[in-house]
């Protein structure tokens, strides 16, 4: 899904300080949505099978790009785009309903993208 040379330009999107450390293994599956929330960044989230929005904090590295909106890693590629399928693993931090990822797949729970 890569949009090679020309796409359009990144968008900060709410990510982890850096890559690497200690994950969570909790397996989160969604349907990729989010908004631009101005010029330079997006809000990302994934809707879980009961309709309910979980805020994700996304790997390091990774932001979002728009027309259409989609998360981006941090080789450049397009992962997926809104309305699409993603599985997601790490974690909801304590006492609160925002998942903190750590790997994000599009075909395979397994298989990191």
């Amino acid at each position: 899904m890569d949009e090679g040379p020309g796409s359009a330009p990144l968008l900060r999107i709410r990510t982890q300080p850096s890559a690497g450390g200690p994950g969570r293994l909790a397996l989160l599956p969604g349907i990729l949505a989010g908004e631009l929330i101005d010029a330079e960044s997006a809000d990302l989230w994934v809707t879980d099978s009961d309709g309910r929005r979980i805020e994700i904090t996304w790997p390091a590295g990774f932001h979002a790009r728009s027309n259409p909106i989609r998360l981006v890693n941090p080789q450049g590629q397009d992962v997926a785009k809104a309305g699409e399928t993603i599985f997601l693993t790490g974690g909801f931090l304590p006492g609160t309903s925002h998942f903190s990822a750590h790997k994000v797949s599009v075909d395979s729970p397994l298989r990191q993208r």
